[in-house]
């Protein structure tokens, strides 16, 4: 009874007013607690306390303050204590685990000073302590956030701006915002000097944009498309993105917003309109009659020509099959049609010189051409071009020519007015015409009669053809037709065939040439008519029509991205390859089916967009770039950029981007943001704001000290005195507002490394990962090596840091899911950059995908995981780890997905090599150009 009293009046002389003290103790928002010295056995705890460790206040004061920590630190605690007691510590900060009432650890940060009675040895014990679990996985969690949202803003390349409507002209913006615009360093940003950098095209149409965003009551999102004026690059594409923010009467008080530079992106939507524009325009107006069918003989592209000629009338009629035409244009037997069909969809190239077709009109033509197989990628044949030429004319004076030719040879002495009428109009016609007689013997037969089209086309004279041999046009690329036109000419049959001309002057030319026998007297085959025509032009164009067509087949056929064209009605013509990749059906699928199939929209409302544009012409998606939804074969729906262009009036084509990744990282990036403002309110309120609080107590012992002084008179004036029990509190409370304001500070430090990890200096990023491996060797027990054996200086920050990064995550995965006994660290100068590499003998990447799951549970396991966190996080710095219950909020691979997203903004490549049991090789190659 004595004692306790004793030890009360005791108490009493050292914290004063015992009712201030317990109102302040029990309302502290950190836990404490007041232990006597000698027994080191709590005196007081406050709730918080209590709640940390579980136990009671009652049940705490029957047991040591040491006892509370976790058996593997009982001792040094007991150290520490002994220490303050001694004197050789005044107080002392650490973090430690302590072992709960149910069993439970958490993790603290304790600190611990000494209250020394009036004879200066120490009485009582103070114990300030944090529950640091919560806060340090906050800590961990914001400092990733934080990286992430650094990486996308800079990944994105958009620039930020802010306007302030009540400064006037002057706005501010964010870095690289000058470079985009071409401002110098030393021009005011004003908007201006902004509205002058507008392109004169856009410039009325965006001052009145952002007037009407100013002006209106109901929008605040301002969102362009347009071009500027940039001083060295010229003409540039802009996106501008915009949000109006009011004060709280409404009235417009700044907007806020991004540019992204979309040039390149705008001039390859330019380009690949102009391509299309020029196929179409090609195609339509080729000198030559042609058209393409698929395997179903259904029109898939066709000429003027060809519509002018065979087709009359009809509006279109790609996509119809030409069964489905109001009238049939091809042969008189379908049946000797359908065969040549097949032939041709077997891979021949079927020729047809001489077939009648019938028009709309009921007219007869006569058609001469080739029906030409083309392929799919699959190598298998799609169908069939069909290229035709009319030549009834010819066809007409061909038999005409025959009848004269019979009738001359058996009324020659009586027509000769009809002979010479006749020898007129072959003279006269277009074509070349030549009668040759004689044997195929020698040099062959020679020339007795050749009009004046074929001396024009030769450059012979009359004088010097007649006579000579029919071989004087033929030269080295004159092809075997020949021997094969001889062999049907002494059978008397007709034929026909492209051969190699050479004129007179050496130079030569294609000439189609069509031979006939003509019989005499006695029914032998001596004489020949033959009508030649240059088709030189025709067959070059025929020949670039086919390269261009093969080209812009390979572009179709490798886009990246999916590209669907469909008609007037919605259905679906013909998808590229990607278009398989991106919604998973097979072309056959989607061919023919409703473009409706594609998208979560029924099929009646895209019937009403494309019926709303067949009427008004008035176009939501056509000519412009609009991000939709889509759906997968599987039914999946996810955001595509959509842009769509009319074809004329046949159809429309859209290329489709899957835009699922942009749209996942622009969540994240939200996601970062708003934890990263959590974890900084966090850490201020848990570390530095708490850390004044107990500055502010010592700064109100200290004042309650000062007043107790007394005011004294002496020789020279007033003074105040202090008893020496009084003076040394001063003394004490002093030193610990130092020590307290030194923990603040290096606390402030400590969330500034965090942010910038890497100093601004060409030595840098050598430093930060010397001193990286230098902390694992010493703190986890690994073998670690760091080896840089060149200089390798890096002048830009932001390029070091990003290589900070991606070493810490690899050496996180290495240590903590590769279990690595030897990790190295490498650092080299390259011919052409640097490399970064990072290799461990773990257990390879399988096994390391699979580690945490099959974790056990048991609590020696996690006290081993809890220790090893916390010495990794105090090397890698907060946030370089995540706790593995909470691994659910990180997805799946998003640690190597952002090393690869870092490498690729520095224009690097990141290269990982793993096997089972074999440990992990990661390598960042990163171009000289980037570091300067």
């Amino acid at each position: 009874m004595n004692q306790g009293t004793e030890t009360s009046r005791e108490l009493e002389s050292l914290i004063g007013d015992q009712a201030d003290f317990q109102k302040w103790f029990a309302q502290a928002g950190p836990g404490l607690v007041l232990c006597d010295a000698r027994s080191r056995r709590p005196l007081f705890a406050n709730l918080m306390f209590q709640r940390i460790v579980g136990y009671s206040e009652v049940e705490l004061r029957g047991m040591a303050i040491e006892e509370l920590c976790h058996p593997a630190e009982r001792s040094v605690e007991r150290e520490r204590y002994c220490q303050l007691v001694a004197g050789e510590l005044h107080n002392y900060e650490t973090r430690k685990r302590y072992l709960r009432k149910d069993g439970s650890v958490v993790s603290v940060r304790f600190t611990g000073s000494t209250v020394r009675g009036a004879e200066g040895t120490p009485e009582l014990l103070l114990a300030i302590v944090l529950d640091d679990s919560a806060a340090e996985a906050d800590r961990k969690l914001l400092m990733e956030r934080e990286e992430q949202l650094e990486l996308a803003l800079r990944s994105s390349g958009a620039m930020n701006w802010c306007w302030v409507i009540s400064d006037g002209d002057h706005y501010e913006a964010g870095e690289g915002y000058r470079q985009l615009y071409g401002f110098s360093e030393t021009e005011p940003l004003t908007v201006s000097a902004w509205v002058e950098r507008l392109h004169p095209a856009d410039r009325e149409r965006i001052q009145e944009s952002l007037q009407s965003l100013i002006q209106s009551d109901e929008r605040d999102e301002w969102r362009q498309e347009y071009q500027i004026q940039h001083p060295q690059l010229g003409t540039r594409w802009l996106w501008g993105l915009g949000r109006l923010y009011r004060d709280g009467q409404g009235r417009p008080e700044r907007i806020v917003g991004v540019n992204l530079d979309v040039t390149e992106r705008k001039q390859a939507e330019l380009l690949r309109e102009e391509s299309a524009r020029l196929l179409r325009v090609f195609v339509e107006n080729a000198p030559v009659a042609l058209a393409m069918f698929d395997a179903d003989f259904r029109y898939l592209a066709v000429s003027h020509r060809w519509r002018a000629d065979f087709v009359p009338g009809e509006q279109s009629v790609v996509g119809l099959k030409q069964s489905e035409l109001c009238h049939t244009c091809f042969s008189q037997d379908p049946l000797q049609w359908r065969a040549k069909l097949e032939r041709a969809l077997a891979g021949e190239v079927v020729t047809f010189d001489s077939d009648r077709w019938t028009c709309r009109d009921g007219k007869s033509i006569w058609v001469r051409g080739e029906l030409r197989p083309w392929q799919e990628p699959t190598g298998e044949v799609g169908g069939v071009v069909v290229f035709a030429e009319d030549f009834s004319e010819l066809k007409e004076l061909t038999d005409r020519l025959k009848e004269s030719q019979v009738d001359l040879e058996r009324r020659v002495s009586a027509q000769n007015r009809e002979l010479l009428l006749l020898h007129r109009a072959i003279s006269n016609l277009g074509e070349g015409v030549a009668i040759v007689g004689g044997s195929f013997d020698g040099n062959g037969p020679r020339f007795e009669f050749v009009n004046e089209a074929l001396c024009r086309m030769t450059g012979y004279r009359q004088d010097e053809l007649l006579g000579a041999p029919g071989s004087i046009f033929f030269g080295e690329q004159t092809n075997q037709n020949v021997e094969e036109m001889i062999a049907r000419l002494e059978q008397g049959l007709s034929c026909g065939a492209e051969l190699m001309y050479y004129r007179k002057n050496g130079s030569s030319f294609l000439g189609e040439v069509f031979l006939t026998p003509l019989t005499n007297d006695s029914g032998n085959y001596r004489q020949y008519v033959a009508i030649v025509r240059d088709v030189t032009e025709r067959k070059q164009a025929e020949l670039a029509l086919r390269d261009r067509e093969d080209r812009l087949r390979a572009i179709f056929d490798n886009a990246f991205n999916s590209i669907v064209t469909i008609d007037n009605s919605g259905v679906i013509v013909s998808v590229n390859p990607a278009t398989e990749k991106m919604f998973g059906y097979a072309p056959e699928e989607l061919l023919g089916r409703n473009v409706a199939l594609l998208s979560p929209l029924s099929q009646d409302t895209h019937d009403g967009f494309l019926k709303r544009y067949r009427d008004t012409g008035e176009a939501r998606l056509v000519g412009s770039s609009r991000e939709v939804f889509a759906r997968r074969k599987d039914g999946t729906i996810f955001p595509v950029d959509i842009s769509v262009s009319a074809n004329g009036r046949h159809g429309f084509t859209g290329i489709m981007r899957d835009i699922s990744e942009l749209r996942e990282l622009q969540q994240h990036v939200l996601e970062v943001a708003a934890d990263e403002q959590r974890r900084i309110g966090q850490e201020l309120h848990d570390g530095t704001q708490q850390q004044l609080t107990g500055l502010g107590l010592y700064a109100s012992t200290l004042e309650k000290v000062l007043a107790q002084a007394q005011e004294v008179v002496g020789q020279e004036g007033n003074v105040w005195q202090l008893n020496e029990q009084d003076w040394q509190r001063i003394q004490q409370t002093l030193a610990r507002l130092s020590l307290g304001l030194g923990e603040a500070n290096r606390q402030v430090r400590a969330l500034s490394h965090g942010i910038m990890p890497v100093q601004i200096d060409a030595e840098g990023l050598v430093s930060a990962l010397a001193e990286l491996i230098n902390q694992l060797n010493q703190e986890t027990g690994v073998r670690c090596e760091f080896s840089c054996p060149t200089t390798v200086p890096v002048a830009n920050n932001s390029v070091a840091t990003h290589l900070y990064r991606i070493a810490q995550e690899a050496v996180n995965n290495a240590l903590r899911h590769g279990k690595a006994s030897h990790l190295r660290v490498s650092l080299r100068s390259l011919s052409d950059g640097i490399e970064l590499e990072i290799r461990d003998n773990g257990v390879g990447m399988e096994v390391r995908r699979n580690a945490t799951a099959g974790m056990p549970t048991g609590s020696s396991r996690l006290e081993r995981r809890e220790a090893d966190t916390s010495r990794l996080e105090s090397i890698l710095g907060r946030g370089a780890l995540k706790d593995d219950f909470q691994s659910e909020r990180r997805p799946r691979g998003m640690g190597l997905k952002m090393m690869n997203y870092r490498a690729n903004l520095l224009g690097g490549q990141l290269e990982l090599v793993s096997s089972l049991g074999n440990g992990t090789i990661l390598r960042c190659r990163i171009p000289g150009g980037v570091i300067e």
